[in-house]
């Protein structure tokens, strides 16, 4: 009897090897076969493309350059230093950016004319530390950064007008509450502060000055951003670059070398009348360090636009190859500033890009819509077909003819997508040259790598086939059934420990051999679905996917007995 089923199965998987091979509806499991082939072709073009360039920037350099002097640039180098070591560049460019000037503007002493204003009562927050202090505090930014009083003396002075800052590493500075600040009793023309905001710019934020006869004087300001973040510091109307430092310091007392200001702002008052108080916005983000008053003859009013001089820097571009790696030199102002070293092959980096390929688009589109449209067609598709009534009015044992179908699915898919998948392993070692490639197969793991991907295609087709082939006799629209798959195993990452055992990606990524990194900053979402939150041995992997793909296949062999057929109802 043994044998009698087992030719019936190699009957039935002979003719649906070649409705499937050969079914016009199946063109489109074919392209999506091949995308992945056809990208990795584009990128070897790219990458032989980019390859004829270096050799030909190498060959009009005036030295022979290698990779050790490609890595001897270093940042704050001159462009004669740069020259003196490399030669003069192959290719440059060069051109001016008009930025403002980054100065400093607020000088250090006490001989300044105004009244400082004592804001010791309102200090609500650390803005100022000395260098190498470890602190708790959240800081200016709530992030823990402030200002080093290495470079923020207490006392400065801006155009003439005295401002006293608070002592370092205790509160020294104020963010609005919506409660007033006592002023010091008297007629003032103006009134001055040095403030800046985090997460800036803040924009229209209100300063309200309030007189002893209970009248206000409302101003709507724009506040710059602290940190070196922003393009042109001091370029909001009213705001003037009042101090400018190179570095400042984080919370575990080290320095961040990200530039740091603070602005001077300028409000004029009612002359007429008696300040009271100030209100400041009431914004955690809007950060004041310091405020004078003044009178009409004390200080210099900054002009209208408030804006730092503008000046024209130099920037270059320099380019540089030993005919295979590509060095980008970037100068401002005569100096460099950035490096950019392209390698023409970083092995790791490489096997991370044919990883995520692999993971994001053949195994969860190609594979996962190419079974879709195999397994669920081998009996849905006979139904539309009006032909399935053939096989049941012959002499063979249904769930025969469904392990028939399943395997020749899985015949079909594998070849397909196997087939593929070599391909492209093919394709993507051909862009290496053959000393490259050996270093890629041999040493860094891209044979084992390559047997991997090839199984765990293989899996892929076993595990999807099984479920679509049972969704093929339990649904008469496939449409919905394979949505309700595909968002099974999109949701994955988010499931129970113990349903996640019953998703097909759960024990494929487990199986992916080369994991896609995730540093600091990746979104989480994006962190759930590229790894496997509990990894499981290969073993263990492998038999999760066969025991699913059985237990599938056995409610579809008890359904395929119970089947029915009326074409008048499809």
């Amino acid at each position: 009897m043994t044998k009698l089923w087992w030719a019936q199965i190699k009957a039935v998987i002979r003719l649906e090897m070649k409705k499937t091979f050969f079914a016009r509806r199946g063109l489109w499991i074919y392209i999506l076969a091949l995308l992945p082939v056809l990208l990795f072709i584009a990128h070897t073009v790219i990458i032989s493309h980019e390859r004829d360039r270096s050799h030909g920037i190498a060959h009009q350099g005036d030295k022979k350059l290698t990779h050790q002097d490609l890595l001897a640039v270093k940042t704050g180098m001159t462009n004669t230093e740069v020259i003196a070591l490399l030669g003069r560049p192959p290719e440059r460019a060069h051109w001016n950016e008009r930025q403002i000037s980054r100065v400093t503007s607020a000088v250090s002493g006490t001989g300044g004319s105004g009244t400082p204003v004592n804001l010791s009562t309102s200090y609500n927050l650390n803005s100022i530390y000395t260098d190498s202090t470890i602190f708790k505090a959240g800081g200016l930014d709530n992030a823990g950064n402030v200002y080093s009083s290495n470079l923020l003396t207490a006392n400065r002075i801006l155009n003439g007008v005295q401002f006293n800052c608070g002592p370092a590493n205790e509160l020294d500075a104020v963010h609005g509450t919506g409660q007033p600040i006592g002023l010091p009793a008297g007629q003032f023309a103006s009134l001055h502060l040095l403030a800046a905001s985090a997460y800036g710019p803040v924009l229209g934020q209100a300063i309200t000055v309030t007189y002893t006869d209970g009248s206000a004087s409302t101003f709507t300001q724009n506040f710059s951003d602290w940190c070196g973040c922003v393009p042109n510091p001091g370029e909001q109307p009213g705001e003037s670059l009042a101090v400018a430092m190179p570095y400042r310091d984080s919370s575990n007392g080290t320095q961040d070398n990200q530039a740091s200001y603070l602005y001077g702002y300028t409000f004029a008052l009612n002359r007429a009348k008696t300040v009271q108080s100030l209100t400041l916005p009431d914004n955690r983000n809007v950060i004041v360090l310091a405020a004078t008053l003044t009178k009409q003859s004390e200080g210099t009013r900054v002009g209208t636009s408030g804006q730092a001089p503008v000046v024209d820097v130099p920037h270059e571009n320099y380019t540089y190859s030993d005919g295979a790696n590509n060095l980008y030199v970037g100068l401002a102002d005569g100096k460099v500033v950035d490096i950019n070293l392209h390698e023409s092959f970083n092995l790791p980096n490489e096997s991370v890009v044919f990883a995520g390929v692999f993971q994001f688009f053949y195994l969860r589109l190609a594979i996962f819509f190419g079974c879709l449209g195999i397994f669920m067609n081998l009996f849905r598709g006979e139904i539309l077909d009006k032909s399935l009534h053939f096989y049941f009015l012959a002499p063979i044992r249904r769930d025969v003819l469904m392990a028939g179908k399943f395997l020749a699915g899985l015949l079909a898919t594998c070849t397909i997508f196997v087939t593929s998948e070599l391909l492209q392993i093919i394709v993507f070692t051909g862009q290496f040259s053959p000393s490259v490639r050996e270093l890629y197969l041999y040493q860094n793991h891209g044979l084992a790598q390559a047997v991997a991907y090839l199984g765990v295609t293989a899996l892929a087709c076993l595990g999807y086939g099984a479920f679509f082939l049972a969704a093929g006799m339990l649904f008469r629209n496939p449409i919905l059934p394979a949505a309700a798959i595909l968002v099974w195993e999109a949701a994955n990452p988010f499931l129970p420990a113990l349903l996640k055992k019953f998703s097909v990606i759960y024990y494929l990524k487990s199986l992916c051999p080369v994991d896609i990194p995730t540093p600091p900053g990746t979104p989480p979402l994006l962190s759930l679905l590229v790894s496997n939150p509990d990894p499981i041995s290969t073993p263990v992997a492998i038999l999760g996917i066969v025991i699913l793909a059985l237990l599938v296949l056995c409610v579809s062999s008890f359904q395929v007995r119970r089947m029915e057929i009326n074409y008048t109802t499809e």
